[in-house]
């Protein structure tokens, strides 16, 4: 009977996948330290809403520009790199669409709800 391949049995058997899983996971992680470095910046001046918002707003362009072009840059692996390839371009483009997603709507509203209630300095 032929073995399952999980995700855990992938990593301990091509050390590859380990590789190839860190630029995904420190882009998501940076894209979210910006964030909220920018909204930092931001709460100097406005209110915690209206620092949230300008930041959001700011570094939405950056973030899903940086997701498209990776995205598009693996099309060419998903689409022509055979079996094994089309599935890990599919995994790593669906996962910084997720990335984003969580960056630019979970990101500000914890931090909103975090630091609520935070006017800005006078």
């Amino acid at each position: 009977m032929p073995k399952k391949l999980s995700a855990a049995a992938l990593s301990t058997q091509l050390p590859f996948f380990k590789v190839l899983r860190r630029p995904i996971e420190f882009t998501i992680i940076n894209n979210g330290i910006v964030m909220i470095d920018r909204i930092d910046q931001g709460r100097k001046e406005l209110a915690v809403d209206e620092a949230v918002i300008g930041a959001a707003g700011a570094r939405a362009r950056p973030i899903v520009m940086t997701t498209i072009t990776t995205a598009v840059g693996l099309m060419p692996l998903a689409l022509f790199g055979g079996e094994f390839w089309f599935g890990m371009a599919i995994v790593i483009m669906s996962g910084l669409a997720v990335g984003t997603i969580l960056t630019l709507g979970f990101v500000p509203v914890l931090y909103s709800l975090m630091f609520r209630g935070g006017a800005a300095p006078e």
